[in-house]
């Protein structure tokens, strides 16, 4: 089993600092501890932890693709790591390539936040390919979201999968795609999550077509792949930080061609 890869943190840029009591420690430890314990039972948890001024709020959210034991062995990975990335911060998310963790002196529950994301990403390299390629792209990835955003009922809800073969007139390709929300948002900021995250992947790369992308944000994400495109062109590969309201970190950056 492979071990998950943290691609980036950050900081709230917003928040005070904290005091460092034992109070706010004992708080935080319990609430990434509950959320240890939890993912070995879904994709998903929420938790709170102490009185104010020292209320901790947490979450986790795992790809629906994949296992519980890969969820868990992630979740272990980030809890582990997110209380130490920002020594006097009160606010603070992870993010791996399977999971994302997130805490706060704030309810961040059931709210959709247009702060940081991120983008990983893998593009041609030449200008010339059919504009129609990103036209259709577009117009499969928002038939993803429109299935996600009334999917809340699922299992894993809110996350949806496909791979098909896509022809057009100029070219063909095979595309892999996964959209996901956490599952504490309704289903309008669910779609307006995961627009979002289609907007800045329209805005990183102007006309470029984008074969491979991983947009994350703390309550959604959107990841695919294309592969067998024809006619065949050269790639190149990018990553680029989304947002303003946190202080962004990239750790662990993979540059190669991105596989889902």
């Amino acid at each position: 089993m492979s071990q998950s890869v943290e691609i980036t943190y950050g900081c709230n840029q917003n928040s005070t600092t904290f005091n460092n009591s034992t109070a706010y420690r004992s708080n935080l430890e319990t609430v990434l501890s509950t959320l240890r314990d939890r993912s070995f039972l879904g994709s998903y948890a929420n938790t709170t932890a102490g009185r104010s001024p020292n209320t901790i709020y947490g979450m986790f959210l795992c790809r629906g693709d994949i296992s519980r034991s890969s969820c868990s062995l992630c979740v272990q990975s980030a809890t582990s790591n997110v209380a130490d990335t920002c020594n006097s911060d009160i606010g603070n998310f992870i993010f791996y390539d399977e999971c994302i963790v997130r805490y706060s002196n704030f309810s961040f529950f059931t709210l959709f936040e247009d702060g940081l994301g991120f983008g990983r990403y893998s593009m041609l390299s030449s200008s010339e390919y059919p504009e129609i390629f990103n036209q259709t792209l577009s117009g499969k990835l928002n038939e993803l979201i429109v299935r996600a955003s009334s999917s809340s009922s699922s299992p894993i809800p809110y996350f949806v999968e496909a791979q098909e073969h896509v022809t057009q007139l100029e070219s063909s390709y095979d595309l892999k795609a996964i959209v996901q929300c956490s599952p504490d948002l309704d289903p309008r900021n669910c779609t307006l999550c995961l627009r979002l995250a289609v907007q800045y992947l329209s805005g990183c790369c102007g006309q470029a077509r984008v074969t491979s992308a991983n947009i994350l944000f703390p309550k959604c994400l959107l990841k695919y792949n294309i592969s067998a495109l024809q006619p065949s062109l050269g790639v190149i590969n990018g990553n680029k930080i989304l947002g303003r309201s946190f202080i962004a970190i990239m750790t662990a950056l993979v540059l190669a061609p991105m596989r889902l």
